[in-house]
């Protein structure tokens, strides 16, 4: 499995809007926020991606500094590895 160039969103960029768009297009969204902020946009992404018929899985990764990420259950990525390639983004 070829992984992919992640970029992960920051604060300014958080719409959930946006993100769930963000999901359509590359089968992940990758976003760097508070615990609480996160399970909240999760929770609205979740919602507007339900519209669509796409079921995503929220995870995180990191180290010391947590990052969190939706993945299209049908996107052809491992949860495991994209998990553990989110991860590695935090050791930089």
């Amino acid at each position: 499995m070829i992984r992919p160039a992640i970029e992960v969103l920051g604060s300014g960029a958080l719409k959930s809007y946006d993100m769930a768009l963000y999901v359509l297009v590359h089968g992940y969204v990758v976003f760097d926020t508070t615990q609480q902020h996160a399970r909240d946009l999760a929770d609205e992404i979740e919602k507007l991606l339900a519209l669509h018929h796409i079921e995503v899985e929220f995870g995180t990764g990191g180290s010391t500094r947590i990052i969190h990420f939706l993945l299209d259950v049908d996107s052809g990525y491992s949860f495991v590895e994209f998990a553990r390639w989110v991860s590695m983004l935090s050791l930089r």
